[in-house]
């Protein structure tokens, strides 16, 4: 892969910036808005996620030796199905020198005597905590940024919220050659806006309602009216391919 060309850019809330990108003359319309949306989570659930296939898979009551070979990871907790295995049957413990891939887990319930067999396990994903849903749900203030692209000063795409590492083409129907994403170079959030005056009370987030009340529902004046970090951690890159 090509390595991406980063697209200089500043702070301000709203900028345009052009770029020749391989030849092609691009006109960036980078912004901020302030919307509300629904804060609401949903009750608890409980799903399951293929972790790992087990192939020659030996069963023997509460063993299983896996001899074969190992597509992903099996651990200890992890659900498993196969010929031979119960519904709701688990892997208890690894026998040392295992580590999840070739060699004898303990599991439960106990299984027949089966040579072999091929075995799927699965880890257990938790939601959210369970709670009481409210009709409407309560909205909190979020301030995503967008970016339009202009392609020889015609729009190619509008709207397009900026997330960290996300493509914002994604289509070569469009007639853009390579992609642009937003990259945060110090960890996984997305490039937000500051407001400079804050929304009501109730619809404030929780950045929000932790700023100091001396400042009288506005937002800090070193950071209001801006995109933090945008240009320095959050880099705005083009990659001329992606294959």
């Amino acid at each position: 892969m090509t390595a991406p060309f980063v697209i200089p850019t500043t702070s301000a809330a709203a900028q345009l910036v052009t770029a020749n990108l391989g030849g092609q003359n691009t006109l960036l319309n980078i912004y901020t808005k302030s919307i509300n949306v629904p804060a609401q989570s949903g009750p608890q659930f409980t799903s399951n996620r293929m972790v790992g296939i087990a192939y020659g898979a030996a069963l023997n009551g509460n063993t299983m030796v896996v001899s074969g070979a190992v597509v992903g990871l099996l651990s200890k907790g992890d659900i498993i199905t196969g010929d031979g295995l119960s519904v709701g049957s688990s892997i208890t413990d690894l026998a040392p020198g295992t580590a999840g891939l070739l060699g004898t887990y303990y599991i439960e319930p106990s299984a027949p005597v089966t040579a072999s067999t091929r075995v799927t396990a699965y880890s257990t994903v938790q939601g959210p905590s369970s709670q009481t849903l409210v009709d409407p749900p309560p909205y909190v203030n979020t301030n995503p940024v967008f970016i339009d692209v202009y392609l020889n000063d015609t729009l190619l795409i509008g709207g397009v919220l900026l997330r960290n590492r996300n493509r914002v083409i994604r289509n070569s129907y469009f007639g853009f050659s390579g992609d642009l994403a937003v990259v945060d170079t110090q960890g996984n959030s997305d490039p937000y806006g500051v407001v400079p005056r804050l929304p009501p009370p109730d619809l404030r987030n929780w950045w929000q309602r932790n700023l100091p009340l001396s400042l009288g529902g506005k937002a800090p004046p070193n950071i209001a009216g801006t995109l933090p970090g945008f240009g320095s951690r959050f880099l705005l890159v083009w990659w001329p391919s992606l294959t």
